[in-house]
């Protein structure tokens, strides 16, 4: 087969993809031939396409383009794969998802998460900002209260177990606090 008239396709710009040179001539079955010209994508990647798809529009890169585009269709904050959005689902799931086992501790006993945490995730980040350590949890400060602003912070796992209803508070001299916390105030183990 003849190479077709490389002087006139060569360079041109089809979506990201610039055409470098001819590649080959593929033969259908049918007798209808196709040809194939070397292209370079604007990531990098460079591979033979047919001229067809690239007049057509049916041939736009190399599916870098395609991939973006999904991404940018399914990222709404880019804070999706954090621990703060993994901690904001599982407030909603502990209040809203009867299957959960934790349900009947926060749910089921009339807990919930403000509106405007329900709204959006960024609404929650806004609020609580990062965590400080890898070691923070969320921690609500009135066990009875709900999921809002001001009633939770980041805390450790240690002063989280102290604020729950099965931990027992000692009062001395009108301060309660919990056996461990009277050890570090007191210094007697």
């Amino acid at each position: 087969m003849p190479n077709p008239n490389t002087s006139t396709f060569a360079g041109k710009v089809f979506g990201r993809w610039t055409v470098q040179s001819f590649a080959y001539w593929k033969e259908f079955p049918c007798g209808d031939r196709k040809d194939y010209w070397t292209c370079k994508c604007e990531c990098g990647t460079v591979r033979p396409v047919g001229r067809q798809d690239l007049i057509r529009g049916h041939s736009r890169s190399c599916s870098c383009l395609q991939k973006e585009t999904v991404v940018k269709m399914n990222t709404i904050h880019g804070l999706s794969s954090t621990p703060e959005f993994e901690v904001w689902k599982g407030i909603h799931a502990r209040c809203y998802n009867k299957n959960k086992k934790s349900y009947k501790y926060y749910g089921g006993r009339g807990i919930k998460v403000c509106d405007r945490w329900m709204a959006s995730f960024q609404n929650f980040y806004a609020d609580m900002g990062p965590r400080p350590t890898p070691k923070h949890t969320i921690e609500r400060l009135n066990n009875d209260g709900n999921y809002e602003p001001g009633n939770c912070e980041w805390a450790t796992r240690l002063i989280q177990v102290r604020n729950t209803q099965r931990t027992k508070r000692y009062t001395f001299n009108g301060q309660s606090k919990t056996f461990g916390e009277w050890e570090e105030v007191t210094g007697i183990n």
